[in-house]
């Protein structure tokens, strides 16, 4: 994980060195925002990923010399095929949309939002504890 960790903060170097060079050759406000906004993001997640592996220490896939056994983990329950979150997402889009276009929109994207929300609610009590 320290491989990873350098790899972002050393992205956001970069991205500060590009937003610089970026910014001073074009006089162009919106890629250099964008550059300039890659620079937080790169620091928050190689920055997290370091204070991860400072307090956690090494993950066991990160030595070369261990064996199955020791990156087995404990068992998860994955939940199984729903069609709730396409419900959730068509029903946010919607929503989205008609804070744009107008109430006639808004009303049915709301409905099919809460309906799936209530849907994604009672089938999370289906899954193995």
């Amino acid at each position: 994980m320290r491989v990873a960790a350098r790899l972002f903060l050393g992205a956001a170097v970069f991205f500060a060195f590009l937003f610089s060079v970026y910014w001073f050759t074009s006089y162009e406000p919106v890629g250099s925002t964008l550059l300039l906004l890659g620079v937080p993001a790169c620091l928050l997640i190689g920055g997290w990923i370091w204070l991860h592996v400072r307090r956690h220490g090494e993950l066991p896939e990160d030595d070369m010399g261990s064996n199955a056994a020791a990156n087995a983990g404990p068992l998860v329950a994955v939940p199984a095929a729903s069609l709730w979150p396409v419900g959730l997402a068509f029903g946010a889009g919607t929503l989205a949309a008609g804070l744009v276009l107008g109430p006639w929109l808004a009303a049915p994207g709301a409905i099919v939002l809460v309906m799936s929300v209530i849907g994604i609610a009672l089938k999370g009590r289906d899954y193995p504890s």
